[in-house]
């Protein structure tokens, strides 16, 4: 029931065409007039609080409202597609949750990048406001953990509020997480907002005490590949997408990967691969009689319970659903979504047909509880080692559901670092789509109450607090495996 966001925007061709913004500008693009500008924005509006399970959960109406009209009073010039969906994501994001949104403008910045376009070359880790690097492809090849202060003379307390404005999240610290991988992305997206393209970058930095300014230069895609840093510093995770593995001391190890169809995004929800993959992977556990078990769910965007729940029933020691309580909206936008999914589900029994159902019978407006059934721990083998799940900042949706249910149930050991995502959260993501800019909304349809029953918002604490240093070796995984170890050797 809870699924990534997936959606690329389809960007349309009305009437003339214009030059984006300057010779370094993406593609030509055709103008929207405002008077259908203003339609879309009032459909917007209109739709999300129509469909959205709680619009005004972290934004009170009339401060939305006061946002809609001030906003509503400056389209009175043409917009190009990709400046009306940086605006209506803005106005989208104003309400703070994550799944109420404009997905990112990915085919334009493609488009910019392959073009020869150029872009900020440094990711960093932001830990309670402060920036430090964790990969620098520039020129100066900056130490993992070079904190940065201002980029552009612009404190970076100040430029996150610029850049969070882009993103829907409910908290700083999901924003945060988020920013971590695409920081230089979001850079490009106010720079189009603003009508520039940066070239080079001020910043000001802390070096071994020292503080200095360092101009970094934007780098286009060739550039980045052909980098020293490249070569030396490769992103992690370049690995397979799933893995399993035996560890030291025969410690078992499964990197499930996302909970959908990653390998075959034409068939996103088809999960006959994932079910084959973990049936492997248990089957070597057992048989190698692993006693204890490490399931890395770091860096998990989520996906589908339908993969999850049958990873889970390998190592569950009794009946379990992924919310005590889910709690869904009617509306048309969410009827007309679910609508688009029956053609290619044959089974009458499935959620989207029993969904099909329920808002036949439910006034648009209303909301009623959708029961969630229990599934059973698998029969036959199972594994009845210790299994202990690890998580970070970057285990979302329905990673961080994984991960509540193991620890509401009691079915493992929670390691790592705090989720920033939620497990009782607004979620379970529906689309509607804008008339005139075809411009995809993505809002949630449901109010998901994690097994425990805890009603207020919040992340997965782990029981085994392993936070993030900065090594280039792992080591959070590292540090549960040496723990493991100490215990296996009767420490």
């Amino acid at each position: 029931m809870k699924h990534p966001i997936l959606c690329l925007i389809a960007l349309v061709a009305i009437v003339i065409t214009t030059t984006l913004h300057s010779s370094d500008a993406i593609k030509e693009e055709p103008l929207i007039l405002p008077d259908k500008i203003k339609q879309d924005f009032n459909q917007l509006y209109d739709q999300l609080q129509k469909s959205h399970i709680n619009l005004f959960a972290n934004r009170d109406k009339p401060a939305y409202d006061h946002l809609f009209e001030h906003t509503l009073q400056k389209l009175d010039a043409p917009l190009t597609p990709l400046q009306a969906q940086i605006l209506f994501q803005k106005f989208t994001a104003a309400g703070d949750i994550a799944h109420a949104n404009i997905a990112f403008p990915n085919e334009a910045y493609t488009s910019y990048r392959e073009s020869n376009g150029t872009a900020f070359p440094i990711y960093v880790e932001i830990i309670d406001g402060r920036w430090f690097t964790t990969l620098d492809y520039s020129s100066h090849n900056l130490v993992k953990g070079t904190e940065i202060l201002t980029i552009q003379g612009v404190d970076v307390t100040d430029l996150f509020k610029t850049l969070k404005a882009h993103i829907s999240a409910d908290t700083d610290a999901i924003a945060s997480s988020l920013l971590e991988f695409q920081l230089p992305q979001y850079l490009w997206l106010i720079d189009i907002e603003n009508s520039r393209f940066t070239k080079e970058f001020n910043l000001t930095i802390v070096q071994n005490q020292i503080r200095k300014s360092i101009i970094v230069k934007a780098l286009s895609k060739d550039q980045l590949l052909a980098s020293k840093t490249v070569e030396s510093n490769p992103t992690k995770n370049e690995s397979k997408i799933r893995e399993f593995a035996t560890l030291k001391d025969n410690i078992s190890y499964l990197r499930p990967g996302p909970f959908y169809n990653a390998e075959d995004i034409d068939n996103l929800w088809d999960n006959s691969q994932f079910t084959q993959f973990i049936d492997d992977a248990f089957a070597h556990f057992i048989d190698t009689e692993s006693k204890q078990l490490i399931i890395d769910l770091r860096n998990n965007p989520g996906g589908n319970n339908s993969f999850s729940d049958h990873l889970i029933a390998w190592f569950a020691t009794e009946p379990f659903k992924f919310a005590s309580t889910f709690l869904v909206k009617s509306s048309l936008q969410a009827k007309l979504s679910n609508e688009q999914r029956l053609n290619d589900i044959s089974d009458d029994n499935s959620a989207s047909h029993q969904l099909a159902k329920r808002y036949e019978k439910t006034p648009f407006g209303e909301t009623f509880e959708f029961p969630i059934p229990l599934t059973n721990p698998r029969k036959g083998r199972r594994y009845e080692g210790e299994v202990y799940v690890l998580i970070d900042r970057h285990s979302y949706s329905n990673a961080a559901s994984v991960a509540a249910i193991t620890q509401d149930y009691g079915f493992g050991i929670i390691a790592g670092e705090a989720t920033t995502d939620f497990a009782t959260t607004y979620a379970s993501m529906e689309t509607f789509t804008l008339k005139h800019t075809n411009i995809e909304v993505g809002f949630p349809k449901a109010h998901i109450i994690r097994p425990s029953g805890t009603i207020e918002p919040g992340p997965v604490e782990p029981e085994l607090v392993l936070d993030k240093l900065n090594d280039e070796d792992d080591p959070m995984l590292q540090r549960l495996i040496s723990l493991l170890q100490y215990r296996i050797r009767g420490g």
